[in-house]
């Protein structure tokens, strides 16, 4: 990941997500498709995951072909493939190869608060 900005609350994740092989960063929202997730504007925790580990409902952070990254919910799973759609979205993203997938998110940190919150698949957030 590039370099991002830091303050206390995203160092201490940072150093966390490392240490289980992942990586922590800011969450730009650049479209209304995750909206009420929370992510925007604060910090998440991804941890790369088996490839057969992944279930409906993770969200998860996956390379687009263009090279930027996507934070989208999983809605479908087959061997090799997940296929992702914004919450907020009509139509899904297609088939993801696991080639592209960074991770799952695992944490999110309120960037003012430093309050955390495990992220429950089976909530979806």
């Amino acid at each position: 990941m590039p370099d991002q900005p830091t303050n206390a609350y995203l160092d201490a994740l940072r150093a966390e997500a490392r240490a289980k092989g992942g990586y922590a960063t800011p969450v730009q929202q650049s479209s209304a498709s995750m909206t009420g997730t929370g992510y925007a504007g604060n910090y998440v925790s991804v941890i790369p995951q088996p490839p057969d580990s992944y279930a409906v409902g993770d969200d998860i952070v996956f390379k687009r072909t263009d090279g930027s990254t996507t934070i989208h919910r999983i809605k479908y799973t087959k061997p090799g493939y997940v296929f992702t759609q914004g919450t907020f979205n009509r139509n899904g993203d297609g088939w993801i190869p696991m080639k592209q997938v960074l991770g799952k998110v695992t944490k999110l940190v309120d960037s003012k608060t430093g309050q955390t919150k495990q992220v429950d698949a089976a909530l979806g957030n």
